[in-house]
């Protein structure tokens, strides 16, 4: 079970405007700023709310404008009478996208969006450069493709050393999961080569 100040892998929308604003990480607990807050209106009543509520109020127009660049992934939930929800990527975002923070909404045309998570390793490159360039601090950054872009974030993630070989398994299913963030097709067999990949030799002997 997570730690209840654990950071988390996704953010819904206000996490996402708040790591923009203030460089918060998205953690489980819910913030007392959080309640009531719908549709980006500045209505509350202390200053501080007021500063913070403003700070979120720019922080998402910066969001919309990473969405509509495609600089940034959103997922969201479409509720269909004929389908079994489950979330999906949300492309061709336009400029007129509306999100209710408070809702954890985006709409788009008649088309609304429920249940939005972002990848939080978006939000770093987007909006923080300088995790950009340490994710790739062992390769010189000539080239690179989604995988191995996974692979360098799993070493990172995990502190991958000589002394640190984490499980096959434990390896396997986060590489997975990173895979749908990235938008690419899951594949259990590819995504247990890259783990194998990453650990050292002598630590596959074992199969652990």
């Amino acid at each position: 079970m997570k730690h209840k100040t654990e950071i988390f892998e996704n953010c819904t929308l206000q996490q996402a405007c708040e790591w923009i604003a203030f460089k918060i990480p998205p953690m489980e607990q819910i913030r007392a700023n959080a309640q009531g807050f719908s549709s980006l209106e500045l209505h509350f009543a202390t200053q501080a709310d007021k500063d913070y509520s403003k700070q979120i109020y720019d922080a998402a127009a910066k969001l919309k404008l990473a969405l509509y660049d495609g600089d940034i992934n959103a997922f969201g939930v479409v509720l269909s009478p004929n389908e079994q929800p489950q979330h999906q990527q949300i492309t061709n975002i336009p400029n007129t996208v509306k999100l209710d923070i408070g809702k954890n909404t985006i709409q788009i045309n008649d088309t609304t969006y429920t249940d939005i998570y972002i990848p939080f390793r978006n939000l770093k490159h987007a909006f923080c450069p300088a995790y950009a360039e340490t994710a790739f601090n062992a390769i010189e950054k000539r080239y690179s493709t989604p995988y191995m872009e996974i692979m360098v974030e799993v070493i990172n993630e995990f502190k991958i050393t000589d002394a640190n070989q984490p499980l096959k398994k434990i390896l396997t299913d986060v590489i997975i999961q990173k895979m749908t963030e990235h938008g690419l097709r899951p594949s259990q067999s590819l995504a247990e080569y890259m783990a194998t990949i990453i650990r050292l030799p002598e630590s596959q002997k074992g199969h652990a």
